[in-house]
């Protein structure tokens, strides 16, 4: 598949989602490589719509893809928790959390998934599923690791889950609605563009010119009906001047000539 034809695709996908129509979406999406950003889509998809088990096999293809891919252990452990499935969920926060390799936060912005990946976020998951599978002291602890590597203000509500000992809270996740799109740029591209301004006929003094395309073809034909036209127009000319001398000739012959014969005085 060329870039042109992958990037029509990836247009189309997003204007169907756009439109709400997920499921022309993912067929769409289905039609492209099967990359791991192609499959956390589609497991984003399944999941925004409720069908959790088809998002958890995309998510499980595209950590195959890409062991590190932080956002797809993530994702999957989020919705094995809503699947109150509560020890896989631990096991995939823990290792979006190993593939995380330290750092506290993860810009997946340039990449074109507007979203960031925080560590306590990773954490806070971690532990709420540590407190639903009946480990309370190790869930607490991990909720107090989240607290202090919190980042920004809307991360308060971790506090609030300590004090309740994450009673009531449920996990974190990427909002529905946000996907990997390549850049705007990119997108508008594959969009057909008249370079040149279509001209608009006026007026035209010959039937053949009723049409202001620049087909090589059409004018060919163009200029061999003019050449014969022209032939024509000239056999024509010459008939005519013939006929012309023809009966010039014949009317001096059969018309008397008087000659005036002076008178001498």
């Amino acid at each position: 598949m060329s870039l042109r034809d992958e990037l029509a695709l990836w247009a189309a996908a997003r204007d169907a989602f756009n439109a709400h129509n997920y499921t022309m979406s993912l067929q769409l999406f289905a039609r492209m490589q099967q990359t791991a950003m192609i499959l956390t889509n589609m497991g984003l998809l399944y999941a925004a719509i409720g069908e959790h088990e088809k998002a958890l096999r995309r998510f499980t293809d595209a950590t195959t893809r890409d062991s590190y891919l932080s956002i797809s252990y993530f994702q999957r452990g989020v919705s094995h928790f809503l699947l109150e499935r509560y020890r896989p969920a631990s096991r995939d926060f823990k290792r979006a959390w190993l593939s995380l390799r330290g750092n506290e936060e993860i810009n997946y912005g340039p990449l074109g998934l507007s979203f960031n990946l925080f560590a306590s976020e990773v954490l806070f998951n971690l532990g709420l599923s540590r407190i639903r599978m009946d480990r309370m002291d190790k869930g607490m602890e991990y909720l107090a690791k989240a607290k202090v590597l919190t980042l920004t203000e809307d991360h308060y509500v971790i506090e609030e889950a300590i004090r309740s000992k994450g009673d009531g809270f449920t996990v974190f996740s990427i909002p529905p609605g946000v996907l990997y799109w390549p850049p705007e740029t990119k997108l508008m591209s594959v969009k057909r563009k008249e370079f040149i301004p279509k001209a608009i006929l006026i007026a035209a003094t010959d039937l053949d010119d009723l049409e202001t395309d620049f087909s090589g073809p059409r004018q060919l034909l163009r200029h061999q009906r003019n050449l014969n036209r022209r032939s024509t127009a000239i056999v024509a000319r010459r008939v005519t001047l013939v006929s012309i001398r023809t009966t010039l000739f014949l009317s001096l012959q059969s018309t008397p000539v008087h000659f005036l014969i002076p008178q001498h005085i």
